[in-house]
């Protein structure tokens, strides 16, 4: 069999941490943004809005705190 299986995206599912599922996203916008950080953020920010991304227990704040301790941004 080829192609693709699209299924419903599953939250409950998916066996990531928030820091990961946001990290993919994060990058992707790196690249998006030619490596504006601030730029990149802002646009997280945006789609965190739009998408609740992020909740009570993790937030971008926290995000953008574990990119500075694990050294992804200085």
């Amino acid at each position: 069999m080829k192609g693709f299986l699209f299924t419903r995206y599953l939250p409950e599912l998916d066996d990531r941490s928030p820091f990961e599922r946001l990290l993919e996203i994060f990058l992707e916008l790196i690249t998006h943004t030619s490596g504006d950080v601030d730029e990149a953020l802002d646009w997280l920010r945006e789609l965190d809005k739009e998408y609740q991304l992020t909740d009570d227990n993790y937030t971008i704040d926290d995000f953008e705190a574990d990119l500075l301790e694990r050294g992804f941004l200085v």
